[in-house]
């Protein structure tokens, strides 16, 4: 929970620095990384099914696949789990731009709610963003304040970061070990 707090505080913290009132992520890492929540990370990563917003105070809105809303319980990180319409070819066909523009009124909405209407996204389908843009809001890069945010390292990241290494290599180790002509 140490790392999941850490890891919004720093995106705020990013969001601060560029006057964000909040920030659209569709990217799984980068949901990942301010919301400590996943699903489906490679699927996920090539169907926008999954989304999520962080304002520039207070908790994150989670858009997850249905039936999957049982996997941010307990994430302190997330207030509120929405159903996501999928923003891609084949989970809106037709209805890409009826899905876009409910999305783009739910984020005008929430930049709304957090004071402001210049918001960034990591990545956004065009239709969206448009129709943000004829709200009013204004659409700026997000990608560059999640890397920024993902810079520094508290002792908490580091200390996993260790961990995964030696798991890695203690596996490269046995693998070596078992090799055989």
């Amino acid at each position: 929970a140490d790392i999941r707090a850490y890891r919004l505080a720093r995106v705020q913290e990013q969001l601060r620095q560029h006057d964000l009132a909040g920030i659209i992520l569709m990217d799984p890492l980068n949901i990942r990384y301010a919301t400590g929540t996943s699903n489906m990370q490679v699927w996920i990563t090539h169907n926008a099914a999954r989304y999520c917003w962080v304002p520039v105070e207070g908790k994150a809105v989670l858009w997850d696949f249905h039936n999957c809303d049982h996997l941010s319980n307990g994430i302190g990180e997330v207030g509120e789990v929405r159903l996501a319409r999928g923003m891609y070819f084949f989970g809106a066909g037709s209805r890409m731009r009826e899905y876009c523009t409910i999305f783009a009124h739910e984020i005008a909405e929430l930049a709304q709610k957090a004071g402001g209407s210049r918001i960034a996204a990591d990545h956004c389908h065009h239709l969206a963003v448009g129709t943000m843009e004829k709200l009013g809001l204004t659409v700026e890069d997000g990608q560059g304040p999640m890397e920024l945010a993902r810079l520094i390292k508290s002792s908490d990241e580091i200390a996993c970061m260790r961990q995964a290494g030696a798991v890695c290599e203690l596996g490269m180790a046995r693998r070596r070990e078992a090799l055989r002509p």
